[in-house]
C-alpha cells in the first residue's frame, strides 16, 4: 500500500497563531516604547525641576526686581538676561500679584500668553518644589513646562512672583527632536527583538501544548493508511488520554473486525474454489453421459430433445463454474497481469469475427466502428480479451432479435476507448437502480452485479481494476446501453523497460 510522505501538521493553526501573536507583540512594543517615553520625559522634568527648585528664589533674592511698588526694569531685565546666559535652557518672568506677565526677557511676538495661572505656583511654593508640578508657559498658547518660582516681598507684602521656565522653547525643541530619534531608532530594534523571541517562544509553548494532539492525529493517518498495529501512548497525565484511550479501544475494535473480515473472506474464497472445483467432476460427468446419450441413434425426437436440453445446461453450468473460479482466482489475487505491447485493434477484429455468426443467428444487427485504429497498447493481452469477449456476449444476450450491437474505438496520446453498445428491452428499476451506484463502486474492493446477470461483468471490473482502469456504463436511453474502459497506450517509457 502506497503511503504519504508525513505531512507537518497545523499549518494554518501555526500561520493563524504568528499572526496573532506578531499583532500582539507589537502593539505591546509600541504600548511600551509609548510608556516608556512618557515616563523617561516626566522623569527628567521632575528631576530638573527638583534639582533647579532654587533657581527662582536666588533670582528674587539679588535681583530685587521691585522699588516700593514699582518695577525696576533695567535691574531686572539685566538680572533676567544674565540668568538666562548662565543657564541657557532657563526663560525668566516677573509676575505681579494677579499672574500678568510685567518683565521677560525675549522679543513680544515670542509671548503668546502674558496671564499665568497662579495655582500651580502657589502649589510649588507651598511643597517648596518637592512635589512634581507643571505651571503655564508664555511662549505657548496651551502647552505646560516644569517652572521654579518664588514669592517677591517688601516686608510682609506681596509685590508679585519670579516665575522662571526651566525646559525654555530651544531647549525643548532640542529635547523633543533627540528624544524621537532615539525613540525610533531604539524602538524598532527592540521591537524586532521581542517579536522575534516572542515568536520563538510562542512556537516553542505552541509545539508543547499541540504535541499530544499531533501524535494522535500522526497515529490516526499511520492507522488511515493501512498500519492497523498503530496505537497511541500518552501519559496518565496528558489532558488528551482519554482520547488516545478511545482510539486505542476503537482501533483494537476495527482490528479485531478486520481479522474476522479477513477470515470470512478467506472462506469464502476457499468455499468458492472448492466447489468450483468439486462440480467440474461430476459436471464432466453429466456431459459425458449425455453426450453418449446424444450419439445413440435409437433415441427418438423427444429423447434427442431432452438429451440436447442436458446438454446445453451443462454447458451453462461449466462456464458459470468456470467463471466462478476465475473470479475466485482474481479475489485472491492469484492471476496478476503479464503486460505487453499489442495492437488492440487486431484484437477487437477477432473478437467481431468470432461473435459475428452468433449475432446473425439471433437477428442482431452486429457493427465495428472505427476498429482499424493502429494505436499499440500495453496490457495483458488474455485478460484484455476475456474483457472484450464478455462485454460483447453480455451484449447479444441481452439485445432483443432485431437489436443492435457496435463495437466501436476511440483513442488519444493516453489511452484507447473501447465502447460496446447494445440495445435492450425496456430496463427494469432494479436494473436503473444498479445504473445509479455502478459507477460510484470501486472494481478493486468491491463486486457489483446486475439483477439476473452472471458473474461476466465481476470479472471483467476485476480485471480493469487490475490495469488501473474503470468499467463505465451509461443508460444512452430507454432501450440502449453503453459499456466503455479504456487501456492505456504503449509509451517510451514502457518501451525502455521491455
Amino acid at each position: 500500500m502506497n503511503r504519504t510522505k508525513p505531512r507537518r501538521l497545523y499549518p494554518a493553526t501555526y500561520g493563524r497563531l504568528a499572526v496573532l501573536l506578531s499583532l500582539l507583540v507589537i502593539l505591546l512594543v509600541a504600548g511600551y516604547s509609548v510608556l516608556t517615553g512618557f515616563v523617561a520625559i516626566r522623569y527628567f522634568k521632575a528631576t530638573h525641576q527638583r534639582l533647579n527648585r532654587e533657581v527662582a528664589a536666588h533670582i528674587a533674592r539679588f535681583s530685587q526686581p521691585f522699588v516700593g511698588m514699582h518695577v525696576n526694569h533695567k535691574a531686572t531685565e539685566r538680572i533676567f538676561f544674565d540668568a538666562m546666559v548662565t543657564n541657557p535652557s532657563a526663560e525668566v518672568y516677573l509676575l505681579d500679584t494677579t499672574g500678568r506677565v510685567m518683565v521677560y526677557e525675549a522679543p513680544p511676538e515670542k509671548i503668546k500668553r502674558h496671564q499665568v495661572n497662579l495655582s500651580p505656583i502657589r502649589q510649588f511654593i507651598r511643597t517648596k518644589g518637592l512635589v512634581f508640578i507643571q505651571g503655564d508657559d508664555p511662549k505657548q498658547t496651551d502647552g505646560q513646562q516644569v517652572f521654579s518660582a518664588a514669592e517677591v516681598r517688601d516686608k510682609e507684602q506681596l509685590q508679585g512672583y519670579v516665575y522662571v521656565v526651566l525646559l525654555g522653547e530651544s531647549y525643548g525643541t532640542t529635547l523633543m527632536q533627540l528624544l524621537q530619534d532615539y525613540s525610533v531608532e531604539w524602538g524598532l530594534k527592540t521591537t524586532l527583538f521581542m517579536l522575534l523571541a516572542a515568536l520563538t517562544v510562542g512556537f516553542v509553548v505552541f509545539s508543547l501544548l499541540t504535541r499530544d494532539l499531533t501524535h494522535i492525529i500522526q497515529t490516526v493517518m499511520r492507522f488511515r493508511e493501512g498500519t492497523l498495529t498503530a496505537r497511541t501512548q500518552l501519559k496518565p497525565s496528558s489532558d488528551l488520554a482519554p482520547l488516545a484511550n478511545a482510539f486505542n479501544t476503537m482501533a483494537d475494535q476495527l482490528g479485531q473486525s478486520f481479522d474476522q473480515l479477513r477470515t470470512a473472506e478467506q472462506l469464502r474464497r476457499d468455499l468458492i474454489a472448492n466447489v468450483s472445483h468439486d462440480l467440474r467432476s461430476p459436471i464432466t460427468s453429466i456431459r459425458g453421459y449425455a453426450e453418449t446419450l446424444d450419439m445413440d441413434a435409437l433415441l427418438d425426437e423427444t429423447q434427442k430433445h431432452y438429451v440436447g436440453a442436458i446438454l446445453q445446461s451443462t454447458e451453462r453450468l461449466t462456464k458459470r463454474i468456470n467463471e466462478l473460479f476465475e473470479l475466485s482466482k482474481l479475489d485472491a489475487k492469484e492471476r496478476t497481469p503479464e503486460k505487453e505491447p499489442f495492437l488492440l485493434s487486431d484484437l477487437v477484429t477477432e473478437t467481431y469475427t468470432n461473435f459475428r455468426l452468433i449475432a446473425q443467428q439471433k437477428e442482431i444487427t452486429f457493427s465495428c466502428i472505427n476498429c482499424e485504429v493502429p494505436s499499440v497498447c500495453y496490457a495483458d493481452i488474455n485478460m484484455i480479451e476475456q474483457v472484450l469477449q464478455n462485454l460483447v456476449e453480455n451484449a447479444i444476450n441481452y439485445s432483443p432479435e432485431g437489436g443492435q450491437v457496435k463495437l466501436q474505438l476511440a483513442s488519444n496520446e493516453q489511452f484507447v476507448t473501447v465502447s460496446v453498445n447494445n440495445s435492450v428491452s425496456p430496463l427494469s428499476a432494479p436494473i436503473l437502480a444498479y445504473l445509479e451506484k455502478v459507477n460510484q463502486v470501486d472494481s478493486t474492493n468491491a463486486i457489483v452485479r446486475p439483477p439476473n446477470s452472471g458473474l461476466g461483468l465481476a470479472i471483467v471490473r476485476k480485471i480493469l481494476g487490475l490495469h488501473a482502469s474503470q468499467l463505465r456504463i451509461a443508460h444512452l436511453s430507454e432501450t440502449g446501453l453503453s459499456f466503455s474502459f479504456d487501456v492505456p497506450v504503449y509509451t517510451k517509457v514502457e518501451r525502455s523497460d521491455v
